[in-house]
């Protein structure tokens, strides 16, 4: 399974890449219209009915996972 995308630091603020969530979204099965602009928390977490909190452990799981 592919992991959760990692996020990048862009002029002081956070975000995702909707090419990185689009492909991620692909291999986990998702069928979501193509993000665009790249993308924070809050918005993925709305994307995905979660919260934030969510998203940012996905995101530490995929890092500690990728780091093994």
């Amino acid at each position: 399974m592919k992991h959760f995308p990692q996020p990048h630091k862009i002029g002081g603020a956070t975000r995702w890449s909707p090419n990185e969530i689009r492909a991620f979204e692909a291999a986990t099965g998702l069928d979501l219209p193509a993000p665009t602009g790249m993308l924070s928390d809050t918005q993925l977490a709305a994307r995905y009915g979660v919260s934030r909190a969510t998203i940012w452990r996905w995101a530490s799981k995929a890092r500690k996972e990728a780091a093994a």
